[in-house]
């Protein structure tokens, strides 16, 4: 059974509106890459654990900017397009 919320139909009538196989196709992978992305977040969060690591406030407020300043361009690709960044501490 799939976690999806469209069937694998090639459309599917919404009120007055059909779906197209673009869209059943978006969000079949944005659901999946979205689970992905909150799972490694989920991982990530295991950096801040002051029992293990030690970090500084400034190379937190990096690292979390960085993820804040991604979140944005993901936004702003949405109606744009979209481009690849990296993060570094150097």
């Amino acid at each position: 059974m799939t976690d999806s919320i469209y069937a694998t139909t090639a459309v599917r009538p919404i009120a007055d509106h059909t779906v197209s196989d673009k869209h059943i196709r978006f969000v079949n992978i944005a659901e999946k890459r979205a689970n992905k992305v909150l799972n490694a977040l989920d991982v990530f969060r295991k950096c801040f654990d002051t029992q293990t690591y030690d970090y500084t406030s400034e190379e937190a407020d990096k690292v979390l900017g960085a993820l804040e300043a991604k979140v944005l361009e993901i936004r702003s690709s949405a109606e744009r397009g979209s481009s690849h960044t990296h993060f570094s501490f150097n």
